[in-house]
């Protein structure tokens, strides 16, 4: 029999949720969105906002104000933490590490795709 998946789109659409069936035997993985991965993103840098504004961290709100270019910053400082991790991982294939060039905050985008 049919296992019953609710779908719903996000709210500011102004779409009803539907009913969606699958078989079960067809379906080897599923994934629910339910938010829009920039949303996430930006969820994500502002975590951190509340985070360090909460253990009074000066320095990293002075870097990362809760503005566009304190989520830029954030961003670009992140990728580039990572980025030489990411040039010798095993796990990257070289195609992937170049198609991150010049896509800001792909560090976060990459990780929340793989999640």
């Amino acid at each position: 029999h049919a296992t019953n998946l609710e779908w719903a789109t996000a709210s500011r659409t102004k779409r009803k949720a539907r009913q969606v069936n699958y078989d079960p035997q067809i379906v080897s993985k599923a994934i629910r969105l339910i938010r829009n991965p920039f949303d996430q993103i930006v969820s994500n840098f502002h975590l951190e906002q509340h985070e360090n504004t909460k253990k009074k961290k000066t320095k990293w709100l002075k870097a990362y104000p809760n503005s566009v270019e304190g989520f830029r910053a954030w961003c670009s400082d992140t990728d580039a933490k990572y980025a030489e991790e990411e040039r010798h991982s095993r796990l990257l294939p070289d195609f992937v590490v170049k198609l991150f060039k010049g896509i800001p905050c792909h560090k976060a985008f990459y990780s929340f795709a793989k999640w």
